[in-house]
């Protein structure tokens, strides 16, 4: 990403660690049920978040760039909405 960005992520009481999503730095916390996964890529900025096990949410994670390469149309909305 051109420039700097900062994320502001809850990590009190949680289960959080770093990682990758697809050779990006990736952010990775459980806090009680909830799990989430916040990263960059290119211009885009990632958050998922729900009441999920983390290997799903990060299968899923994996997975967007191709869902979003599929559907040009999601990926321009995406775009504009950020």
């Amino acid at each position: 990403m051109n420039g700097k960005h900062d994320m502001i992520l809850d990590t009190e009481d949680s289960d959080y660690r770093e990682g990758t999503i697809n050779g990006c730095e990736a952010y990775f916390n459980t806090k009680n049920s909830d799990s989430s996964i916040a990263w960059m890529d290119d211009n885009m900025i990632y958050n998922l978040y729900g009441n999920i096990e983390m290997s799903e949410l990060k299968t899923m994670a994996e997975n967007i760039k191709n869902f979003l390469t599929r559907c040009p149309y999601l990926c321009y909305l995406f775009r504009n909405y950020i």
